[in-house]
């Protein structure tokens, strides 16, 4: 049966200057590609294996709602880094022992985790996000995306005013640029005096190599780190999330 759109049909009567032949052309090519459009086939998006890693994020933000809380508001710069520093701390808790974690995986058709094929970081980045917006409502704290402004990227900016900020940066254990990029807050920390304080935040999606001879990224940031904190030198706060798929204890004991 041929369907015609009374939107379409109206706009076909209003090419006044067209001829008749004109406009039936015009209509049949039109119908020509609605109909090619029907027979596309588009596989719809399966919620079970959620290949984007979105579906399950809400769900478990309702559930982690309780565990957010804000302990006070910041009335100054050092509040602030308190204030921010207990989120992260939430944030740490809601992946490492409440199955956060399980977010940062794919799933199978049957919905059975993938754990050595993670999500893109944008997952956790979102899930820091919904979480950190629970806690600032109720620390009475402006909650921002950092774009790139000439240090390297940074993904939030959480604040009481527009001098008073802390950033946040979340990173995958697997992404190729952590080293670089933690190294980069640290070069802004040098240059200026200014320096906003910040948190460098990596979640270990995949076992570190167990080479003598290999040190990974983040051994890399993990010394580096310590070196300057033994020294003096300012660096950003690093926080190091476990978000691996351990076994239930249940399985352990079984073996």
């Amino acid at each position: 049966d041929e369907i015609v759109f009374p939107a379409l049909e109206e706009a076909m009567n209003d090419i006044s200057t067209k001829s008749k032949e004109e406009k039936e052309s015009f209509k049949k090519d039109i119908l020509s590609l609605v109909d090619i459009y029907r027979k596309i086939e588009v596989k719809s998006y399966d919620l079970r294996q959620d290949d984007r890693g979105y579906y399950r994020i809400d769900p478990f933000v309702e559930s982690e709602a309780k565990n957010i809380d804000a302990k006070s508001k910041p009335k100054n710069a050092q509040e602030l880094i308190v204030s921010v520093r207990e989120l992260v701390s939430q944030f740490k808790r809601a992946i490492e022992d409440n199955g956060g974690n399980n977010l940062l995986f794919r799933r199978t058709e049957t919905g059975e985790l993938l754990k050595q094929k993670p999500h893109h970081e944008d997952v956790a980045q979102r899930l820091f996000y919904m979480l950190a917006d629970l806690f600032c409502q109720k620390a009475n704290i402006l909650l921002a995306g950092e774009s790139d402004a000439g240090r390297g990227p940074v993904d939030f900016a959480l604040g009481t005013g527009y001098a008073e900020k802390v950033l946040v940066e979340i990173k995958k254990s697997d992404n190729k640029n952590i080293e670089d990029g933690f190294k980069l807050q640290i070069e802004s920390y040098q240059k200026s005096e200014n320096a906003r304080y910040s948190f460098y935040v990596v979640i270990l999606i995949k076992e570190k190599s167990k080479k003598v001879d290999h040190v990974s990224q983040l051994d890399s940031i993990i010394n580096l780190y310590e070196e300057n904190k033994a020294k003096g030198v300012l660096s950003p706060e690093l926080v190091i999330i476990d978000g691996l798929i351990h076994p239930s204890p249940s399985k352990l004991r079984s073996k």
